[in-house]
């Protein structure tokens, strides 16, 4: 069973997710982000109450802090979910990619960014292997 202080942050952000459509709460410095650029982990719980909510706020406890709530508006549902806390795109995508995540949140312009799926990461560079490097001999097997 969770403590007191457990059971008001609970409490706290089961409140903000009725009032808000998506937000962003640093529980550790109990305050609201509204900046910068949130990916998030691939813990979350699909419409948490207090015991379901609990698995998501020990992972952010243990991890970045923060917790964002986004609600479903067809089912009215909130998705909660860990996350962490970016200042470049870049970062924030190649994070939210390793997590398994469809796209990250900008709050600088409250816009949805995707994040692009590929087989070569970014700033990877793919080694054609047929070119015969310069000085080589080429030598034939057969």
């Amino acid at each position: 069973m969770p403590d007191r202080a457990t059971t008001l942050l609970i409490d706290r952000l089961r409140g903000l997710a009725m009032r808000k459509a998506r937000f962003c709460y640093d529980v550790r410095g109990n305050s609201h982000v509204y900046d910068g650029i949130v990916a998030s982990y691939n813990v979350e719980e699909r419409d948490a109450g207090t015991h379901e909510l609990l698995p998501v706020l020990e992972h952010a406890l243990l991890h970045d802090g923060m917790i964002m709530g986004v609600k479903d508006e067809a089912s009215g549902k909130t998705l909660y979910s860990s996350c962490r806390h970016y200042t470049d795109l870049g970062n924030a995508l190649r994070f939210a990619r390793e997590q398994g995540r469809s796209g990250v949140y900008n709050w600088n312009r409250l816009q949805e960014v995707p994040v692009e799926r590929s087989d070569t990461p970014p700033g990877a560079t793919a080694i054609k292997t047929d070119r015969v490097p310069a000085g080589a001999i080429p030598v034939d097997n057969e």
